[in-house]
């Protein structure tokens, strides 16, 4: 496996014939692993290789902060559901 970063560049960032060539590839924020034989993409796209703890350390920092974000969301939503007000008339205590 190699890894790569690089820029999703629009149409004919990854073609067909990159397909062919590249049985293996997955690529998501800026990250690529790719299997295959890939030296003329990573020329094409401006890519940049870099080593698997590299690319571990990058997943591992978005997958933190992705946790972060989604706690810190549920955390908001908590603090709102605590301080709604509720229509408390129709409740009958006995």
């Amino acid at each position: 496996m190699r890894y790569i970063l690089a820029t999703h560049t629009g149409k004919g960032f990854y073609t067909h014939e990159d397909r062919m060539k590249m049985p293996t590839f997955k690529f998501s924020d800026g990250l690529a692993i790719i299997e295959g034989e890939c030296d003329e993409w990573i020329k094409r796209v401006n890519g940049k290789e870099i080593t698997e703890i590299e690319a571990n350390n990058i997943l591992k920092q978005k997958f933190d902060e992705s946790k972060a974000n989604e706690i810190a969301e549920k955390t908001k939503e908590l603090k709102d559901l605590k301080n709604k007000d509720y229509d408390k008339s129709d409740i009958t205590i006995r």
